[in-house]
């Protein structure tokens, strides 16, 4: 690892953007929690509770843009602490760490989110990718350990060279991993934005899923683009700012969710609207009928009337009739 410091390897530019990036994601983790207790708990009326708070994938979420704020804080620490120093070494395994961890929770939570649309659009692939999403991403906890075996070892000895080689293929591993799933889900997503125009209550859902996916899995494949080419061109700017697009597609994640939350709340409102609809009709045919009904009544007693008044003008009852209806009031 090179001497990190902030007039050195790393641009002062990006040591401000990466500084910028720990109060953002704060707040976007606020923004989270509270979408997950407005929505999750209140709106539904259940009782709040870990179990409720923390469902699978409100923790994956969660974690992942959590970690971003370490993360973004190891960062920091190299720019401005000497390579050499316990400070800059730490931060630099810890760095891997929660690289690691974002990176498997942006695959899991894309896979939790998407299945269903895998499963409608290549259900003969669906358990190839189910399995590939429990086993690859172990692969990317091994940016850690070449990263502990590297910065216990001395500058100046003779493996040192190749233990950084293993930290940067290691890398490199992760992200082409991450590269191979970012390619997959954009294209199972976009053929099935493209499939559904008509949407039902269920294709919004899995339509929104879809179209944010994409929009994440390209901002994640941007981030292993540009570390591809800060690393092949030997740019620190494009190496250092490369993290940045993580940050970004949890970001999506987040919107993701809240547009989620805006179609469910459509369609409630939806049903709420025809069943006050239904309502109002029924008591709109229950008053007609009622109207209906007095009405017929007082036609019939009319008739009545008509037929036993013995004084009924332009009656066609005759003379004997209506005298002996006389006789008999």
């Amino acid at each position: 690892m090179a001497n990190t410091t902030a007039t050195g390897d790393g641009p002062l530019g990006t040591t401000v953007i990466f500084c910028l990036m720990i109060p953002l994601n704060m707040i976007v983790l606020a923004i989270l929690l509270n979408l997950i207790l407005e929505y999750d708990v209140r709106q539904i009326g259940k009782r709040l509770s870990i179990k409720l708070l923390l469902s699978p994938m409100n923790r994956i979420l969660i974690l992942g843009v959590f970690c971003l704020i370490p993360f973004n804080i190891c960062m920091v620490i190299q720019r401005f602490r000497d390579a050499s120093t316990i400070e800059a070494k730490v931060s630099f395994v810890l760095e891997k760490l929660f690289l690691a961890i974002v990176e498997l929770c942006g695959i899991c939570y894309s896979w939790i989110r998407g299945e269903a649309v895998v499963n409608i659009v290549c259900p003969r692939f669906y358990n190839a990718l189910k399995y590939s999403v429990m086993i690859f991403p172990a692969f990317f906890f091994l940016q850690v350990i070449s990263t502990i075996a590297y910065v216990t070892y001395s500058v100046d000895s003779p493996g040192s060279i190749a233990i950084l080689y293993a930290v940067e293929g290691s890398v490199i591993l992760a992200g082409l991993i991450v590269c191979f799933f970012d390619a997959v889900f954009t294209v199972i997503f976009s053929k099935y934005i493209h499939q559904h125009k008509q949407l039902t209550k269920q294709d919004k859902k899995l339509y929104t899923i879809s179209k944010y996916s994409v929009i994440a899995t390209e901002t994640s494949f941007s981030a292993v683009l540009m570390y591809a080419a800060g690393f092949a061109f030997n740019s620190g700017a494009l190496f250092d700012f490369s993290p940045n697009f993580i940050s970004f597609t949890f970001w999506v994640l987040v919107r993701m969710k809240y547009m989620l939350y805006k179609v469910v709340d459509g369609a409630r409102s939806r049903i709420s609207s025809l069943q006050k609809r239904k309502t109002s009709v029924a008591v709109t045919e229950e008053t007609s009928e009622r109207s209906a009904s007095v009405q017929s009544g007082s036609t019939i007693e009319n008739q009545a009337n008509i037929l036993v008044l013995p004084d009924y003008k332009g009656g066609s009852l005759p003379r004997n009739v209506r005298s002996s209806i006389q006789n008999n009031r």
